[in-house]
């Protein structure tokens, strides 16, 4: 009689960037790397989901040698990583941007607005130097938020700002909006906005469907309240030790934290224990 090494349980690994595979400084640990890597090599599709623009996550899937799609803005933008096909380009309805920037007038916060993959700014004060040094990517500073209106709706805005402001902001803005809009804290001090039924978990849910994978064969894995969704759609949900304590309450697994390489210990864990 013949007999077969079991399937893996899981096909699929979806993680967080900022926060979950590194921090400020931008860099992948080596053993987090190698523990990516390894992924591939037993035909674990890695799929990385963020907030981030589509040209600021490009360099680490090229990083890692990643082929399948980046879910990027928040889910609003799933394309490939190899000649920018697109999955799905989920933009705001110009109507809806006008609205949401004028409640972003009320709040007294800076605002970045993400228009075909590049970020317009109105203002070049602190906040604006902070977060282009964070995402390494280039600008184009308009005289008002019409200007780049009027090239279409955009992908997503973001409000920076202290976090107890974010914090009191959030509230408000999820109540005003309720389901017209896409309403999330992602780190401390960002609050982000883009169209309905956008998310990380509403993009990582397409993307399964479209490379056949099941849900029960997911693992994702982040450390903010914006991949609340994600883990509650994967099979396997998983906070870092270092995250939100409210992500960390909804997750199945709470792995160690970015400073002990929360993405590798959970990898190696899984592959022990035979799901990976």
């Amino acid at each position: 009689m013949l007999y077969h090494a079991a399937m893996p349980r899981y096909r699929l690994f979806a993680t967080d960037l900022d926060g979950t595979l590194f921090g400020s400084d931008l860099t992948i640990s080596e053993r987090t790397r190698s523990a990516l890597l390894a992924l591939g090599d037993r035909g674990v599709a890695l799929v990385l989901a963020t907030g981030r623009m589509y040209q600021a996550t490009l360099p680490f899937a090229q990083e890692l040698g990643i082929t399948t799609p980046l879910i990027t803005y928040q889910g609003a933008w799933i394309r490939y990583p190899h000649g920018g096909k697109d999955v799905w380009h989920k933009v705001m309805e110009v109507d809806l941007a006008r609205e949401a920037l004028a409640a972003l007038a009320e709040t007294g916060l800076h605002v970045n607005l993400y228009l075909n993959d590049t970020l317009y700014l109105k203002n070049l004060n602190e906040a604006a130097r902070g977060y282009t040094a964070l995402a390494r990517v280039d600008f184009e500073l308009i005289p008002d938020w019409e200007a780049a209106l009027a090239k279409g709706g955009p992908t997503k805005l973001v409000a920076i700002g202290p976090e107890p402001e974010i914090v009191k902001w959030q509230a408000i803005l999820k109540e005003r909006f309720k389901d017209r809009m896409f309403v999330t804290q992602s780190q401390p001090t960002f609050l982000e906005f883009a169209g309905p039924m956008v998310g990380k978990g509403n993009a990582l849910k397409h993307l399964a469907e479209e490379l056949g994978i099941r849900r029960e064969e997911i693992v994702a894995v982040g450390d903010g309240l914006n991949d609340l969704d994600m883990i509650e759609f994967a099979g396997l949900g998983v906070a870092m030790g270092s995250g939100h304590p409210g992500l960390k309450a909804a997750a199945d697994r709470v792995t160690a934290g970015l400073k002990e390489d929360g993405v590798a210990v959970l990898i190696e864990q899984l592959i022990a224990e035979g799901s990976l």
